[in-house]
């Protein structure tokens, strides 16, 4: 499980958005949470529910500290586990976080190998926010 701490900025009912500097990024989550804005809380985002990706997702052209929900980082190291890959993926915080992705593609030019500079993004409603 990966962990990070963020405030919360506030948004509206149905969403809510919390500044983290150990992403570089703006974790958005599709639910009100229980906590004023400035709250310190923790997002949880499961190994396997992240997507990472050579190039920046959905046409973005850079990763700032407002973007939602990517981040960027380099690959550390990868555990090969038969249906699966866990790589450990340094973020430009220095900050590390595990993805397991399906080996699914029989070309090993298509992987992502070490060294690879990648984006780690997730859907708004994969985070788990934890407020104590």
């Amino acid at each position: 499980m990966n962990l990070f701490e963020g405030q919360v900025l506030g948004e509206s009912q149905e969403r809510q958005r919390i500044r983290c500097s150990e992403l570089g990024c703006v974790i958005r989550v599709d639910r009100q949470l229980p906590t004023a804005r400035d709250a310190t809380v923790w997002a949880a985002v499961r190994p396997e529910k992240i997507s990472m990706t050579r190039e920046p997702p959905d046409g973005l052209q850079q990763v700032n500290p407002d973007t939602e929900n990517v981040a960027r980082g380099r690959v550390r190291g990868i555990a090969y586990m038969g249906d699966a890959s866990v790589y450990l993926v340094a973020l430009d915080s220095g900050r590390e976080v595990r993805v397991t992705l399906p080996n699914s593609a029989r070309d090993a030019e298509q992987r992502i190998g070490p060294d690879e500079t990648v984006y780690l993004s997730w859907q708004a409603g994969s985070p788990v926010v934890l407020t104590e």
